[in-house]
């Protein structure tokens, strides 16, 4: 059997053997679940769940669950199936969307199912909603070419996932004008119809959450917000700094756990494994430098959030052309250490790129993903750091460095990194960070850990209950998934609006002080001190 599954697999791009497994296995666990022991109260939250193939993965399955475990806690929910066709593979997408309906067309009398009708056909939209789509198409073309600079195919994808959106969006902005809710639900944010459900959420001012596989058993969930751009973060980060100046005992729990993790992530024993072991931090050519710190640029964390420039590619020849021009500062462009995994793998070639525009200037270094350099150890010998999304920004900052960037990350707005948003102001802070013009004070290092703690240690969900592993939850009776403190606390924050982050630090704060018998209210302590955090 599992030598037909693979020979299909490969023919057809999917494994309609293994669906139609899942498709009786979501069926007997949503049977086996059962309506809620009492209908919905009358000030019930009107939720709604959208339900709609993703690729060969088990996303929908999960949306689906967490829609009826929803339910089950007395929420009004609707399930919305887009079977809108996205994508260049229709003989999975028809596949998936008949497994998909076999199961909604039989879930309990109580849920109510509406299926998002079909495109009638090439739509006309005004010029607004077309640069949306238009940016929506480009963006889904990057993550499925895994980068920014292979040519080949990218016109033919781009033009085909506009056309597919064009005629969607209509559909979809009706639906949404049509049914009253309080919450709509939703996987990914940027890829596939995704990225129209977020645009028409926020015009009919409509709470949107979302969630993203992480691997390793993890996910992340937003609650009001795109979940891999950590939409929540903001939010959480001005609750915690609000209960950190009233709690002395809560502050020194963050900043230790934040020191912790980094300490982890520093010597490559963090659970995603992110620095080489054994690492260094270069030789002196490295010294007093500009560091350039990459994200992977098809990650769906890093897609759209450019306020300065076109995209990355743009970003990084433009930066480094004016710090090579108008700087005397070493150059280095470092691309993200998680690149030399399979998981995160890009088609994008940074030191071609850096070799066109600029050839091979002494003052000019790549560092690829894979040489043994640990971002850390570099981060002692440079002077600024200029990045777009990547965590390493709330790193460095946390280690007092000065951190520039040109991004609406969600870090951006917190007040210890410079943001940019025009071209001058952007040069005129690189020139000024080069100069060392540009000093970290105490208290935004203090703000760079709570929200490296927020991040690192509170915002993901640990839980065989996610969106990847499918296999290892279904044959768990969902009344015991429901009793998980993991799937109580993904279940309330959709429910409530309390971002993850919040849920996991109280309960990680609460089993702190109840090991240590700590106080709950004491006065605030001083920030931290500029020595080096890690020493």
């Amino acid at each position: 059997m599992r030598t037909l599954m693979n020979a299909l697999s490969r023919r057809w791009g999917f494994s309609p053997l293994g669906w139609l497994r899942n498709t009786w296995q979501m069926q007997a666990w949503a049977r086996a679940l059962g309506p809620a022991a009492s209908p919905p109260a009358a000030n019930a939250s009107r939720i709604c769940v959208v339900i709609t193939p993703w690729l060969d993965t088990s996303v929908p399955w999960y949306t689906l669950a967490i829609g009826l475990l929803l339910s089950h806690r007395g929420n009004r929910v609707t399930f919305v199936l887009d079977g809108s066709p996205f994508g260049n593979k229709p003989i999975r997408h028809r596949f998936v969307m008949a497994c998909l309906r076999f199961v909604l067309n039989r879930l309990p009398q109580a849920c109510t199912l509406v299926e998002l009708p079909a495109p009638l056909g090439a739509a006309v939209v005004d010029t607004a909603t077309q640069a949306a789509i238009d940016r929506l198409a480009r963006l889904n073309a990057v993550w499925a070419l895994r980068g920014e600079m292979v040519d080949a195919g990218r016109a033919d994808y781009t033009r085909l996932c506009a056309a597919q959106m064009a005629a969607a969006d209509q559909t979809i902005g009706q639906l949404l004008q049509s049914q009253a809710m309080d919450l709509l639900f939703v996987p990914g944010g940027v890829y596939g119809m995704s990225g129209l459900w977020v645009r028409h959420a926020r015009l009919a001012g409509v709470r949107l959450a979302s969630f993203d596989a992480g691997g390793f058993q993890t996910m992340m969930l937003a609650c009001n917000g795109i979940a891999c751009q950590l939409h929540d973060i903001p939010a959480a980060f001005g609750q915690l700094k609000d209960s950190c100046a009233k709690h002395a005992d809560e502050q020194r729990f963050a900043m230790d756990s934040a020191l912790a993790e980094m300490a982890r992530r520093r010597a490559g024993l963090d659970k995603f494994s992110s620095q080489i072991q054994g690492g260094h931090g270069g030789d002196a050519r490295y010294d007093g430098a500009v560091l350039l710190a990459l994200n992977s640029s098809w990650d769906a964390a890093a897609l759209g959030l450019h306020l300065v420039y076109r995209d990355n590619s743009e970003w990084i020849v433009e930066t480094v052309r004016y710090l090579l021009e108008h700087t005397d500062a070493p150059v280095i462009v470092r691309q993200h250490p998680a690149e030399r995994l399979p998981i995160a793998s890009t088609t994008d070639d940074y030191r071609a790129l850096l070799q066109q525009h600029f050839g091979t200037p002494a003052r000019l270094h790549f560092i690829a993903a894979e040489e043994t350099v640990n971002s850390y150890e570099l981060l002692e010998r440079v002077a600024a750091v200029v990045v777009y999304t990547s965590t390493i920004g709330t790193e460095a900052a946390a280690l007092g460095k000065v951190v520039i960037t040109p991004s609406s990350s969600y870090y951006a707005g917190l007040g210890f990194v410079w943001q940019c948003s025009d071209v001058a102001s952007y040069q005129a802070q690189l020139a000024a960070a080069a100069a060392g013009r540009l000093q970290v004070s105490d208290a935004m290092r203090a703000d760079a850990h709570l929200c490296y703690y927020l991040t690192q240690c509170c915002n993901w969900v640990f839980s065989r209950f996610n969106p990847s592993d499918f296999q290892d939850w279904v044959r768990v009776p969902a009344l015991q998934l429901l009793a998980e403190p993991a799937v109580d606390k993904v279940l309330s924050s959709l429910q409530h609006n309390i971002p993850m982050a919040v849920l996991n630090h109280q309960a990680a704060l609460a089993q702190h002080r109840a090991a240590s018998g700590t106080a709950a209210a004491r006065p605030s302590p001083a920030p931290p001190a500029a020595a080096n955090a890690l020493a």
